[in-house]
């Protein structure tokens, strides 16, 4: 599937090149076949990404959380000021994780708090660990996005799900669906608190690391 569409991509880049001057009022429709053929080849990525995730084998280990996070932030500008604001909690508590799929549940996390703010408003994310009723131990990212209205939030977490809100701001629907097929294959669950106009608090509920 991304074969054929990196040569629709590349196609079109080529008659833009060479013959956009010859005909300006083509270049507008050549450059949105570009980008939705780069929205197309992003999606297929996220689906082959949920799919490894159901199938690959996977086991379970102490891992820090904290140094997960700084990794993800150092590696992502757009994590860092003055893009974005992102803290995490000196008291953070370690789990019972496999390191990649915390990593790609983390990042896809971020991804969202510093995505789905009001226009012109600084993302500020806080990342920390609280004790859950279950024993476990909650791994909770707090943005000051837009919010989510109640209704919505229990299907979130479904695969091509998109809400009303996030109209005009980039994205497939698939980001949380790998978070929470991640979680369920280390043996977690996931959630989120929000309130309109409030910003949103989205959790991983993981065992805590053994000693």
């Amino acid at each position: 599937m991304r074969a054929p569409l990196r040569a629709i991509q590349s196609l079109t880049e080529v008659i833009e090149e060479d013959y956009g001057g010859q005909a300006p009022g083509a270049v507008p429709h050549l450059q949105k076949i570009v980008r939705s053929a780069e929205r197309l080849d992003r999606l297929v990525c996220d689906v082959l990404q949920f799919a490894r995730i159901a199938r690959n084998e996977i086991s379970l280990s102490p891992t820090n959380v904290g140094d997960l996070v700084r990794e993800i932030v150092m590696d992502r500008p757009e994590f860092r000021t003055p893009k974005a604001h992102v803290s995490v909690a000196i008291d953070i508590v370690s789990v019972q994780a496999h390191e990649a799929l915390l990593s790609q549940c983390l990042a896809n996390l971020l991804d969202n708090a510093v995505k789905y703010v009001s226009h012109g408003t600084v993302p500020y994310v806080r990342i920390f660990t609280e004790s859950a009723s279950s024993g476990r131990v909650r791994l909770c990212v707090q943005d000051n996005g837009f919010g989510i209205e109640a209704e919505h939030q229990s299907k979130l977490f479904e695969l091509f799900r998109r809400l009303p809100a996030s109209e005009g701001y980039e994205g497939a629907g698939v980001g949380l669906a790998i978070v929470k097929k991640a979680a369920g294959r280390m043996n977690g669950e996931v959630g989120v608190t929000s309130s309109p106009g409030l910003g949103s608090t989205f959790w991983i509920e993981l065992d805590k690391a053994h000693a």
